[in-house]
């Protein structure tokens, strides 16, 4: 790890731990964030601006609301609840640090190495410092106390590696749809 970021990152659990406002940006910099909740892109450098113009851009408030705070309404069809994205150490992302946030939004894993549902896209195609300029971004809005349900997600019956023979073969897909067997499993041992 570069040592500014490292810096800039030791800052941030910092101010979090002392209940400090200002995060840590991505040039060692403090980000701070104006009375209209936007981040002050003078301070880190725009990092935050250009988080948010992704979070934007990719349609992050179409789930988790124009507050980032989250929904106590499942997603359509599902029990998968969108999670609370704001800075609170209770109920949102507060006690997160940016490389759990990235990993959530990139591999769909939380920080506690559970799954994520499969309704929360995996933003793969962003790179690196896209991926942290959200985390910062995330750690500029204003903190909202919002407690989520727990999602409850069916586990996915693992598909065959594209390249191997049970890909290309239809006999497990004949096996599968002759059984009725959706490709879902109550129990994700089978």
């Amino acid at each position: 790890m570069k040592p500014a970021l490292r810096r800039s990152r030791l800052a941030a659990l910092a101010a979090l731990v002392l209940g400090v406002a200002p995060i840590a940006g991505g040039c060692g910099d403090v980000v701070r964030v104006t009375s209209s909740g936007a981040a002050d892109a003078s301070i880190d450098g725009g990092r935050a601006a250009a988080g948010q113009a992704l979070v934007v851009k990719k349609g992050c408030m179409d789930c988790h609301q124009q507050d980032l705070a989250g929904s106590p309404i499942p997603r359509l069809g599902t029990q998968a609840y969108p999670a609370n994205l704001t800075p609170d150490v209770e109920t949102g992302l507060g006690s997160w640090t940016d490389d759990q946030i990235v990993r959530a939004m990139t591999l769909g894993i939380d920080k506690n190495l559970q799954p994520l549902c499969f309704t929360m896209p995996r933003f793969k195609s962003l790179d690196v410092d896209q991926q942290y300029d959200i985390a910062i971004y995330l750690r500029t809005i204003p903190a909202v106390s919002q407690k989520i349900p727990a999602s409850t997600c069916p586990p996915l019956k693992p598909m065959p590696d594209a390249g191997s023979e049970d890909a290309t073969g239809d006999a497990a897909l004949d096996d599968d749809a002759a059984s009725g067997d959706s490709g879902l499993d109550a129990d994700p041992t089978d």
